[in-house]
């Protein structure tokens, strides 16, 4: 899900006849099914392709996205997810990658007439990976656990191997004695002489570009006013008329209130990141962690599972840890049969990669209420605006005001006691864990 202050977003509607011209026109693939998927404001299809057909080696399972109009504008941006997911794949995290068109892009932005009218949208194929939504199941603490160190370690991956210009005017790309351009010295390894010491240098060159990733577009991550940042919760006072009056729209002002009373002060004490910023119940696939069994049978499923696919990062911001890990808290709550307690195990295994500091661990609480808040208010808005898909954007409302009520009838203390006595050395922490 994603949003923009600047241009006016309108979802995309293309037709199957559509999405099978752009899939030859860019791709050259030859579709042979096209099956839309649920999105919030993008379009997404999942396609297959002829099995016969002369092309490169991708396989025959691909996802067809198609940006909204606002973000299509912004290609910095899209093109900084793009690089983030490419290189969290590198690292061996599930995320998917792209396919690059014939003439070898990543994406493309293309003027495609719908409605009566031209408009423009993003374009990237990306791999489909398999599993199944944990929305679809009923998860376990080890499960639980499981996610919340997987979210900690991709976030730590990205934090500090994921480079950036934070500041132009220091950022000085030339400089020699700068230690991220330590691949300048490339140019002058012919002035030394054949032997070990060259060869050492040669191979540190190669790990440091193999580890190292910096892109010039990761600014455009920054994004001040996306409505979705968690820091941005007090631009959701204009979308609250979605909720009538009455004790749920009390519920979120106090709480946009309690924010910016009690964390916005305090932002600048917190461990900065970049938030992949949507770990939701539709963007996390797992599966069987023993591929023999049944996928047909959920009980088995239940049993053990891993993390198959980490999806969509057009939420993606500059934030803090403590965000990922209050977005996903919020989220998984919703596949528990105890969703209090469930906070706590996913708090355990994020823990268990990065601590929190004790003002993190202090915030919670009210960051896992801000996510609930802005996930009821703004799905109840876009349901309005896109009737034909409220049954997707309200599918957190069904249990999701209902987990609200009960975190603010129980009070941070008492829920802050279950997380962290939760989050405390379990035996989950001598299992391991792979990414």
């Amino acid at each position: 899900m994603s949003s923009s202050e600047k241009t006016v977003l309108t979802k995309p509607t293309l037709t199957e006849a559509q999405v099978v011209e752009l899939a030859e026109r860019l791709y050259g693939l030859k579709v042979s099914s096209v099956q839309p998927m649920p999105s919030y404001d993008d379009q997404n299809f999942h396609i297959l392709v002829s099995e016969n057909q002369a092309i490169r080696d991708h396989g025959h399972s691909y996802v067809l996205k198609v940006m909204n109009t606002a973000d299509s504008e912004d290609a910095d941006l899209i093109e900084a997810q793009t690089r983030a997911m490419m290189f969290l794949c590198e690292k061996g995290f599930p995320a998917p990658t792209p396919i690059p068109t014939i003439d070898g892009k990543i994406m493309s932005l293309e003027t495609i007439e719908q409605e009566n009218e031209c408009r423009r949208h993003m374009i990237r194929l990306l791999t489909y990976l398999p599993g199944t939504p944990f929305v679809n199941l009923t998860l376990d603490d080890r499960t639980f656990y499981k996610m919340g160190r997987t979210f900690a370690q991709m976030d730590k991956a990205l934090h500090e191997e994921f480079r950036h210009p934070s500041t132009k005017s220091l950022h000085r790309e030339g400089f020699r004695w700068n230690l991220s351009n330590f691949h300048l010295l490339e140019k002058y390894l012919p002035e030394m002489k054949e032997g070990e010491t060259r060869s050492i240098v040669k191979q540190v060159l190669e790990q440091f570009k193999e580890k190292e990733f910096q892109h010039p577009n990761m600014k455009s991550l920054q994004r001040p006013d996306f409505l979705w940042k968690l820091s941005n919760i007090h631009l959701l006072d204009k979308y609250l008329y979605t909720l009538g009056e009455g004790g749920n729209r009390q519920i979120v002002e106090q709480i946009i209130q309690q924010f910016q009373e009690v964390i916005l002060p305090n932002l600048c004490r917190f461990h900065q990141s970049l938030n992949h910023g949507d770990f939701s119940h539709t963007n996390i696939l797992v599966q069987p962690v023993h591929t023999s069994a049944d996928r047909s049978d959920l009980t088995e499923l239940q049993q053990q599972l891993d993390i198959s696919g980490l999806l969509d990062f057009s939420d993606m911001n500059y934030g803090y840890y403590v965000f990922d890990v209050a977005i996903s808290i919020m989220y998984l709550m919703l596949g528990s049969n105890d969703p209090v307690s469930a906070g706590g195990h996913v708090l355990s295994g994020f823990e268990s990669v990065i601590p929190l500091l004790p003002e993190e661990r202090n915030a919670m609480f009210l960051l896992v209420l801000c996510r609930f808040s802005q996930s009821l208010v703004l799905g109840r808005y876009n349901a309005l605006l896109y009737p034909e898909n409220a049954e997707y954007l309200l599918s957190t409302g069904r249990a999701g005001w209902k987990c609200l009520r009960q975190l603010w009838s129980l009070g941070q203390e008492a829920v802050g006691k279950i997380w962290f006595e939760t989050a405390s050395p379990t035996a989950f922490d001598a299992d391991p864990v792979s990414v």
